[in-house]
């Protein structure tokens, strides 16, 4: 469910976007561009929960001179905190990386799917007093080896931004969008289908939407709201 997110102003929903559960949302933006370009809008960027947040996502938007906003997943390894990839110091440009106990990293590899390991010298950390902490006891590696997303760089600045309570102003305008949701389920039917297939599924989607917009006209009306500048803009 895409909507507007105008402080102050009645808001309306720009797109309904049909997508399977196990689909994975990140990879809805495609659709999301296409139907601002349908609906000829220019957003200044979008606010989305954490399933839509990731490295790709955000610089993209970023090359397309718009700003993503939303929480990224923070490192789920089960390794200590302070042995986690966000510990270490990784330079993207020379791909050396410095390890929480200063060492520095030998050698790197490109794999198939892109993604980018860089390895530590396996004498350097045998001899290594964190070793048990940072590469563990239950591998046959006797090394440690950093998986790296070529857009590390964008995943590790948004866990620094959205720490600081500026992005988290900013993403409260996210909140909204639940009330817009809850609405759609609750008394709008979208909770559960009523047409067979994803065709179906489909129509039931945009129906819901358009129910919603003639709503929120209503309420536009009662408001005062000058129809025809409202057209405008």
């Amino acid at each position: 469910m895409v909507e507007t997110a105008e402080k102050g102003k009645i808001n309306f929903i720009t797109d309904m976007i049909y997508q399977a559960s196990n689909k994975d949302d990140s990879q809805i933006h495609g659709q999301i561009k296409k139907g601002n370009e349908r609906n000829r809008l220019q957003p200044k960027g979008l606010y989305a929960d954490t399933n839509y947040i990731n490295g790709p996502a955000i610089r993209d938007y970023i090359q397309n001179r718009q700003k993503l906003m939303g929480y990224i997943q923070g490192d789920t390894s089960k390794r200590p905190a302070q042995f986690k990839l966000s510990q270490f110091s990784v330079d993207m440009k020379t791909l050396q990386a410095v390890c929480t106990a200063g060492h520095v990293s030998e050698k790197t590899s490109n794999e198939k799917n892109g993604e980018i390991r860089i390895y530590f010298g396996r004498k350097t950390c045998e001899e290594c007093p964190f070793f048990n902490e940072c590469v563990g006891t239950n591998t046959k590696k006797r090394k440690r080896v950093l998986h790296v997303s070529p857009n590390y760089e964008y995943i590790r600045q948004r866990r620094r931004e959205q720490k600081m309570q500026p992005f988290k102003e900013e993403m409260r305008v996210r909140a909204q969008v639940e009330g817009t949701i809850s609405e759609a389920t609750r008394f709008l039917g979208l909770r559960h289908a009523k047409y067979k297939g994803e065709a179906g599924h489909t129509l039931q989607f945009y129906l819901t939407g358009a129910a919603l917009n003639i709503k929120r006209l209503i309420k536009a009306i009662n408001n005062g709201v000058d129809l025809v500048q409202f057209a405008k803009t």
